[in-house]
């Protein structure tokens, strides 16, 4: 076995050290295969959050209701002025963020959520700092990296977007998760969903990872989480229902084309990477994902698995264009990127060892 080398940014070695030579030329190969693909793609970019209108859409129904009009109403009456699709009932945004929106002052709306991106920031920071090492520039880089993740919630348009909520409250939901406490983990997802239903896939998959982990109490808190969040759902189909007429629009249904390479970079596009070019971005995001990959905690492997899930999803069902439901996962993404440098040496060194252990026997 060769020794693994001293870490770079953190205080452990990463799960790639002291990998078996093969195994990481192949995982290596992998990335570099990936890292190609990504430069080669030339696809229509991702939109940025809210540049398909849903902002304008958003603005619009609060400010009805405001006037004292109801959610559904109000909200068919935007879509079909907008020329927009009324079919699946997933065209209707779920009520939940636009009555509390309307309730309060606009500014106070956005505060509310510039504070919850800060709690956010000040949990990773809590729950990542520890694996780092004694050096200030890995200090730094996790705070540039967690506050390049948090920035899309400071516009104060996009604090009308659903998915930004929701993508803080499942990061803040997987930060406080610790092994046998986890119902303030749940409550905070099923919040997530309940403000926009992109957030309900992670239910399920926070589920599958606890009773992967023989913790059945938590799988079955994070089933019932999500059972919960159907039954809102089934509701919210039914005023939907109610509401539509036959010559209302139907959106394009059955799975999407994007493509890979159209996810990765639709991650980064909801980050403050989007101000790069979009190959540079694209990459980063990429390293990122690998980084949470790296470090051998279970906070990062769920994190990593919610990336990955989300990537699918875009991938498999998204259709090119809007990318809000992006921004479910993306918040602590980039942090990744911190972690990526130990994981990306040590699987370099573990790839290009070739060395074997040579045994003889001394006759005196």
């Amino acid at each position: 076995m060769r020794r693994a080398a001293p870490p770079l940014l953190l205080s452990i070695p990463t799960r790639y050290a002291g990998l078996a030579q093969r195994r990481a030329q192949v995982l290596l190969a992998l990335l570099a295969l990936a890292a190609l693909l990504l430069l080669a793609w030339s696809g229509v970019q991702p939109a940025q959050p809210g540049d398909g209108g849903a902002v304008a859409l958003a603005s619009t129904i609060v400010e009805n209701i405001r006037h004292g009009g109801t959610y559904y109403p109000i909200a068919a009456d935007a879509l079909r002025s907008a020329g927009l699709p009324l079919r699946p009932f997933t065209a209707f945004a779920l009520p939940t963020l636009p009555i509390v929106a309307a309730a309060v002052s606009p500014r106070l709306f956005a505060g509310l959520l510039a504070l919850l991106a800060v709690a956010v920031g000040v949990a990773a920071w809590a729950r990542l700092r520890p694996w780092l090492g004694r050096r200030r520039i890995a200090a730094l880089l996790l705070g540039a990296t967690l506050a390049a993740g948090l920035i899309p919630a400071a516009p104060l348009a996009l604090a009308l977007l659903p998915e930004i909520w929701a993508g803080l409250l499942l990061a803040l939901a997987l930060l406080v998760r610790r092994p046998g406490h986890w119902v303030e983990a749940a409550a905070l997802g099923l919040a997530a969903a309940l403000l926009s239903e992109a957030a309900a896939p992670a239910l399920l998959l926070m589920a599958a990872l606890a009773w992967r982990d023989g913790d059945r109490r938590e799988a079955i808190g994070w089933a019932l989480a999500l059972g919960l969040f159907m039954v809102v759902l089934g509701v919210h189909a039914q005023a939907v229902a109610r509401l539509l007429r036959e010559s209302d629009l139907a959106g394009a249904t059955g799975p999407g084309l994007a493509g890979p390479a159209y996810a990765i970079r639709a991650l980064a596009a909801v980050t403050a990477a989007a101000g790069l070019p979009a190959g540079a971005a694209a990459l980063l995001m990429l390293l990122a994902l690998f980084g949470w990959t790296a470090l051998p905690d279970p906070l990062a492997g769920r994190i990593a698995a919610v990336l990955i899930l989300y990537a699918a999803m875009l991938a498999l069902v998204a259709r090119v264009g809007q990318v809000e439901a992006a921004a479910v996962a993306a918040p602590l993404a980039l942090a990744g990127l911190v972690f990526a440098a130990d994981g990306l040496r040590d699987l370099v060194l573990a790839a290009l060892d070739g060395r074997r252990i040579t045994v003889k026997r001394v006759v005196r």
